[in-house]
Formats: C-alpha cells, structure tokens, sequence
C-alpha cells in the first residue's frame, strides 16, 4: 500500500527500525545525531535524480562593474538543463557557457581582458564556519566584467530541510515510498554499515517509474499509483492533484 504522505517523524523512525531500533529515545546521541539526518540526506538524494517544477527558480546574476566571481543562492542546487547563463533578449549578447574551474583560471592568468562574460565555471564553497554564507558557492566567470550587467538563468533549488516532527517532504507526494525506502537503506548503510550494492540503481528505477506515470497522456500509466486516491479524481495527464500537493512534477 503505497503512503498517501509521510513526516518527519515518520521518517525517522522508518530509518530507527530498519537497523532495529524501534524505541529513538533509548538511542545514543550519536547515533539520534544521525537517524535526524538521514531523512533530509535521502530527500536530496531522491531531488538530484529528476528537474522537478516545484524545486525552479529563476535568478538574476547582477554583476557590477570589475566583477569575476558571484555568491550563488543558499538554496542553491544545481543549474537547470544544458548549465547555460543568459544575457537580456535586447542585451546583443546571447548566453555564456560552462567551463572548468581550472580553464577560467588559466584564463585569467594569462590574458587581463575585461568584457562581457564568455564563460563561467563553479568555484569553491565558503569554508568560514563563523560567516552567514558558509556552504555556499561561488560562480566564477571570464573575462571580468567592464560594466555593470544582468545575466539570468533558472536553477533548481535545495528542498526545504525539514525541522520539525509534523514537517513533510519538499517532493511529490507520489515519491513517499520511495522515500523512505532510500531512508531505510541509508540508515542500514550509515549505522550498520552494510553494503547494498545494487541499491542505488533499484531507486534510480523506482523514481523513474513514478515520474514518467506523472508526466505520462496516458489515463492508464497511473495503475500503480491508483491506491492513493479515489478513481473518480483521477486527472486527464495521468496524474491527480493528490499525487503532487507542490506542483512537484518533473520536467524530465
């Protein structure tokens, strides 16, 4: 029977008994330490596997003049697509593309240009502990910029951690059982570290099944989701409103 939605809470004792810890409160404090971050560990690890709508966002990178670098972002995740920045449609420019971090240097090394941004490569994280930016990313670009510009690109953001017990996950609702079954085999690898080795391919396929039946025309692709909701508010796409309280579908 697939979970209509799951929380916190849920979660965390899903990862308790997979490793037969059924009473958290008798655990150490390690190990509490680690079955309260397991949960937001495998929702991540089920976000990176799909472009999901509901996790888009669109940025505008306002560089000013003499700019080489910019601070990504917190919510950050990764860049939607083909990685591409984009200049204003009446800028006369079109898009700057992605390169190495190690070829931006190069190039800054050896010539001093100034000019419109060509190209752009991720640098390194803030490593200040004390710093309110810690964690997040830089994006470095060539050449430095000879004025003032907008650039504009859409990424994916980081789902909501979740804090509290009664918090649900930042993903479709559709992906509950996936979820915790990469909840269960993350807690058997972090705390008894065993070594299930064809884990990773099995929820590639899972989330798979579950995203092409929600972007699927087909009224028949949603057969195995059906359990969660009545027939009668099944939706023409192959999805329901139900299935998805976020807007969470995938784009690919």
């Amino acid at each position: 029977m697939a979970l209509y939605s799951v929380t916190y809470q849920q979660l965390k004792e899903a990862a308790g008994a997979a490793v037969g810890l059924q009473d958290l409160a008798q655990v150490s404090a390690s190990t509490q330490a680690v079955i309260d971050a397991i949960p937001n560990v495998s929702q991540l690890i089920v976000a990176r596997e799909r472009v999901w709508q509901h996790l888009r966002k669109s940025l505008t990178i306002a560089l000013v003049a003499e700019s080489e670098r910019v601070l990504l972002p917190a919510d950050f995740l990764r860049f939607e697509r083909d990685d591409r920045i984009t200049y204003p449609i009446d800028s006369g420019y079109s898009y700057i593309e992605r390169r190495s971090l190690g070829q931006i240097q190069a190039q800054r090394a050896a010539f001093t240009t100034t000019g419109p941004p060509a190209y752009f490569a991720f640098g390194e994280t803030v490593s200040d502990r004390s710093s309110n930016d810690f964690g997040r990313r830089y994006l470095e670009i060539w050449p430095k910029t000879e004025a003032a510009r907008d650039l504009r690109v859409t990424y994916q953001r980081l789902p909501a951690a979740m804090v509290n017990a009664d918090d649900k996950p930042d993903l479709p609702v559709a992906l509950a059982d996936v979820l915790v079954e990469v909840v269960e085999s993350l807690a058997r690898k972090r705390i008894n570290q065993s070594v299930e080795t064809d884990w990773e391919a099995y929820y590639k396929r899972r989330i798979d099944e579950v995203a092409r039946q929600l972007l699927s025309d087909a009224p028949g692709e949603v057969a195995r989701l059906k359990d969660l909701i009545p027939e009668h508010e099944r939706y023409p796409r192959g999805f329901q409103r139900e299935l998805d309280e976020n807007g969470g579908f995938p784009l690919s």
